[in-house]
């Protein structure tokens, strides 16, 4: 039969069979076949102007295409299309003022999707990251409605306080289910609803918590900053500084939280004293430095920055950025003071310097006979030192300089067991035998040393390979 009959034939069947018997055989049909109930559905109801819930529930009806098996029992990629659309019609709202029915529509977007979205990936725990990477234009949905339950519901204020606690309670209790779901990141949503779940003094306990159980300073810091913020916001901005205080020594992370909340709040001095720390290699790592000079641009004072980057540059072992402002601040005849100080006093502010500063004074100078000294401050780096500077050294100098390379290969002659071995030793003699004749001189007679303490044949054949045999 083809499809022409078979409509005619259709037509005429419906047209004798009596309303009541249509009706209940079409509702027996579909409770019993989900595509014919599904295509009723979409092609027949019409949720009422207001009626968000059942706005959003309609969305969901797109059963899967016939034909395209992918483990989906719905058409995600369209309910996505649809659900974007309710999103739109919730941005309109808050632009109307309508924060409450932005935050209705928002609320059902999230909350019967995901329902919807467990059901119908109900292997969840085994597949659900592999399914949701495919469902891109649903994930950003989810997490526009979840973002702007938090900015309506948590952290704005044009709806009341009391509003926001009660549906946020409510929106808490449908989630929970859903806690473990791929398309929305539900438990940072749950955590930042915490806000308003629960007393503003339990709250503060919880995050407190939060800071002490959480391993690692990157996922501590929201916790100690969604503290701080709450209690400044009710106005208790010395409990927060307290309580910064308080966690300033559990890791860094946490202490530069310190020096941005400070810095923002406009307390300068108080922010330049948590940034001046005594633990050097925490200073250049986490670029204390960086955070200071910020600070004393927004103070703008001159005289200020001078003290402030002369203590520095004494203390810190990353002395360029502040030997670079106080050259920029100084007039010429601070700045020829400036060095003339610093020159007379290189055995006490040169002990840390991985910069090379101190090389720099000397070279602008001219002050070669001044470079073993900074070679001395530099002794773990004496490789490097000799291969930049030995040609401005007179050769007493290069030999006291080359004395750590011979100590250290003199020691680590004997361990010598592997070719790696060999090759950091090798390492070592050919730098020092390319940065000068002198030095040339010193690596062929530490090459004889060492082969007479270790007559072996692999350090020969390494020696005459670099060419100092």
């Amino acid at each position: 039969m083809n499809h022409n009959d078979l409509s005619s034939k259709l037509a005429q069947v419906i047209e004798q069979i009596p309303k009541d018997v249509l009706y209940d055989f079409c509702c027996s049909y579909a409770q019993e076949h989900e595509e014919l109930a599904m295509a009723l559905v979409n092609e027949f109801w019409r949720p009422e102007k207001d009626d968000y819930r059942s706005m959003v529930q309609q969305c969901l009806m797109h059963p899967t295409p016939s034909g395209i098996r992918n483990g989906d029992g719905y058409d995600w990629g369209a309910i996505a299309v649809d659900l974007s659309q309710m999103m739109n019609l919730a941005d309109e709202k808050v632009k109307e003022g309508s924060l409450l029915d932005a935050a209705e529509i928002a609320r059902y977007v999230m909350t019967l999707t995901c329902a919807e979205y467990e059901v119908d990936h109900p292997y969840g725990e085994q597949y659900g990251q592999i399914w949701a990477l495919r469902r891109e234009g649903l994930r950003d949905v989810m997490a526009k409605a979840k973002a702007m339950l938090i900015d309506l519901l948590v952290t704005g204020e044009d709806i009341d306080d009391d509003s926001q606690r009660g549906i946020m309670k409510e929106i808490v209790a449908e989630c929970k289910p859903f806690k473990k779901t791929h398309i929305c990141r539900m438990d940072e949503f749950l955590e930042d609803a915490q806000a308003k779940v629960l007393s503003p003094k339990r709250y503060i306990a919880w995050l407190q918590k939060k800071v002490d159980n959480t391993r690692g300073g990157f996922f501590r810091k929201p916790y100690l900053e969604k503290m701080v913020r709450f209690l400044d916001k009710m106005d208790k901005r010395d409990e927060a500084i307290a309580a910064m205080e308080a966690n300033k020594d559990k890791d860094d992370e946490l202490r530069l939280l310190y020096v941005d909340m400070l810095t923002e709040w406009k307390m300068y001095d108080e922010a330049l004293k948590v940034a001046d720390i005594d633990n050097l290699t925490r200073a250049g790592l986490y670029d204390y430095s960086g955070k200071i000079l910020a600070i004393l641009d927004l103070i703008n004072d001159r005289d200020k920055t001078i003290e402030v980057c002369k203590a520095q540059f004494k203390k810190t072992d990353r002395k360029q950025v502040y030997f670079n402002r106080l050259q920029k601040e100084m007039t010429k005849e601070e700045w020829d003071a400036f060095i003339d100080d610093t020159i007379r006093d290189a055995d006490e502010v040169f002990v840390h310097d991985y910069d090379d500063v101190e090389a720099q004074i000397y070279m602008e100078r001219k002050m070669y006979d001044h470079l073993v000294k900074f070679c001395m401050h530099t002794s773990y780096n004496a490789e490097e030192n000799l291969e930049k500077y030995a040609k401005y050294m007179s050769e007493a100098d290069q030999r006291l300089v080359a004395q750590d390379i011979i100590e250290r290969m003199k020691r680590r002659a004997p361990e010598c067991k592997r070719g790696d071995d060999y090759d950091h030793f090798a390492g070592w003699i050919r730098r020092l035998y390319n940065s000068s004749p002198e030095c040339e001189k010193i690596a062929r007679e530490v090459a004889e040393e060492i082969l007479k303490e270790n007559p072996n044949k692999a350090f020969r054949r390494m020696f005459e390979r670099i060419g100092v045999m």
